[in-house]
């Protein structure tokens, strides 16, 4: 298989994230801290695509916007230029999105079970690495 060589194919996620979260920074100095959404990302390089939403889930978790305290959505379009078509084949990419979807289901119930103890509204405990 070849592999794409235009930049979208190699652009650094985190690098490109990071500059998103110091323009929000910049406001919340304004206007108080804000909720951080991705509310579309994907890779037209399917190669990538593991590694893409792998990348911005951990950027969104480790700046605590998880699943309890945010969202991330994907966007798929055939033939899209940001973007391409699902492909119901691609078990790399469905592993990885799965993963992603069984870790947000456990930090909400971390969270519930947290706040039925009377923590009260204070972010909820982080999960360990497994």
């Amino acid at each position: 298989m070849r592999r794409s060589t235009d930049a979208h194919c190699s652009a650094v996620p985190y690098k490109m994230l990071g500059k998103f979260k110091d323009q929000c920074d910049s406001v919340n100095e304004a206007f108080g801290p804000a909720t951080i959404a991705v509310t579309e990302t994907n890779s037209r390089c399917k190669h990538r695509r593991p590694f893409w939403f792998h990348t911005v889930w951990s950027w969104l978790e480790t700046r605590g916007f998880t699943s309890n305290a945010s969202c991330f959505l994907t966007f798929w379009r055939n033939k899209a230029a940001e973007s391409g078509a699902w492909l119901p084949g691609d078990k790399a990419t469905i592993d990885v999105l799965n993963a992603i979807f069984e870790q947000s289901k456990a930090l909400i119930a971390a969270r519930a079970r947290w706040r039925s103890a009377g923590a009260g509204l204070a972010p909820a405990p982080r999960l360990e690495e497994k």
